[in-house]
């Protein structure tokens, strides 16, 4: 299975990123290909407060959009919602002693840790620090 990091997601959605073109191609070269594939929630969760966020774009997508999104991602037959399991705390105690991480990476040590204890193959994402987590091959969709 491979999961799927709410930065791909967002410049999937979002039209006017940069890397919109190579997230969406790939994202549907996923799709089109029947390989399984997940998205673990604190990433849903991060997809909707990035892309609704004013902060962040000129023109946020409307909470209806975003959510609808989200929607039809999670009615594709090959994806499933990531969810936490009885082993989490565990799990990301062992990456948060392996990399160290403190403060806001917290949040990346539980995507890591959902993605680990739901048996995920492979995370796609941008942020080059999830190779820090051993166990989790990590591939970045946008780079050439």
């Amino acid at each position: 299975m491979i999961g799927v990091d709410s930065n791909v997601l967002i410049y999937a959605h979002r039209a006017d990123t940069q890397e919109h073109d190579d997230a969406l191609g790939a994202l549907s070269g996923l799709i089109s290909d029947g390989k399984a594939w997940g998205i673990p929630w604190p990433c849903v969760n991060e997809f909707l407060a990035v892309v609704t966020r004013p902060k962040y774009f000129k023109e946020p997508t409307p909470m209806s959009i975003a959510l609808t999104q989200v929607s039809l991602w999670a009615a594709v037959q090959t994806c499933e919602l990531l969810n936490y399991t009885k082993g989490h705390l565990t799990t990301l105690a062992m990456i948060l002693a392996q990399t160290k991480w403190v403060g806001q990476k917290i949040h990346d040590a539980g995507i890591a840790s959902i993605c680990l204890d739901n048996q995920v193959d492979e995370l796609w994402s941008a942020d080059d620090s999830f190779a820090d987590v051993q166990g989790l091959k990590v591939f970045n969709p946008l780079r050439p």
